[in-house]
């Protein structure tokens, strides 16, 4: 694994660990400070804001992970060739080059077999 892929995952961890002790610690103090149904409304799952501020918090922490899985893996097998692979180097001057395209493995080098 390469030094840039364990720095982006040990900081993403820090990053995870942070936030999370920040929400447990927030959830904490209002259940102190405001009592059990303000923290229940603050869980509540239809409180938008409230689930909208969780997820942005551990967002940064989940995307450096995803980086860093990213640079671990590499290049995926299907990126290594051409995107579109042409089946005749001059196919685009013969008058049944889009029919013979949709039939793979059919060779156009000699007239006489059209």
């Amino acid at each position: 694994m390469s030094i840039l892929a364990q720095a982006l995952r040990f900081i993403g961890t820090v990053w995870l660990w942070a936030a999370g002790l920040l929400i447990v610690f927030s959830h904490l103090v209002i259940l102190q400070c405001d009592g059990f149904w303000a923290l229940v409304n603050l869980l509540n799952p239809w409180n938008i804001a409230s689930m909208l501020t969780l997820d942005l918090m551990m967002a940064p922490g989940v995307l450096l992970h995803m980086a860093a899985d990213q640079l671990t893996m590499g290049p995926a097998p299907s990126q290594d060739g051409p995107a579109i692979v042409p089946c005749h180097s001059s196919s685009a001057d013969r008058p049944h080059a889009a029919a013979n395209a949709l039939v793979p493995g059919l060779r156009t080098e000699h007239p006489a077999i059209l």
